[in-house]
């Protein structure tokens, strides 16, 4: 069974042989005013890195911690900055997370692939 809502609001059901079952017209209305995605809160640069990354958040952090892709925490650190640079040359080859806390107890979480 199909079911889809065109652009002039009416709603058709539709079977999976193609018979027409339902239409009626709708009336979608907003649920809320808040913005779905307010972009990326966290940027970390370059990505690829070999040796560190930049690390820049929107607001400051008050701590954070690098997960390999095992979800093990592989450094973890107090960082009260909303910009700073993270020496990653002791870390293997591989894919990491980097998880950044704030004061309000919100956490960001962005991933960076480490290259030899």
């Amino acid at each position: 069974m199909n079911i889809y809502v065109d652009d002039e609001g009416f709603l058709y059901v539709i079977t999976d042989t193609g018979v027409f079952v339902y239409k009626d017209r709708v009336i979608l209305q907003p649920t809320s005013t808040k913005e779905v995605n307010p972009g990326p809160q966290m940027m970390i640069f370059p990505n690829p890195a070999t040796s560190y990354v930049d690390v820049t958040t929107k607001t400051p952090m008050e701590s954070m911690e690098i997960i390999n892709f095992d979800f093990k925490t592989v450094l973890r650190k107090v960082q009260k900055a909303n910009s700073f640079q993270l020496d990653i040359s002791d870390l293997p080859s591989g894919l990491y997370f980097l998880k950044c806390n704030n004061k309000s107890g919100q956490s960001y979480t962005a991933k960076f692939l480490k290259l030899d």
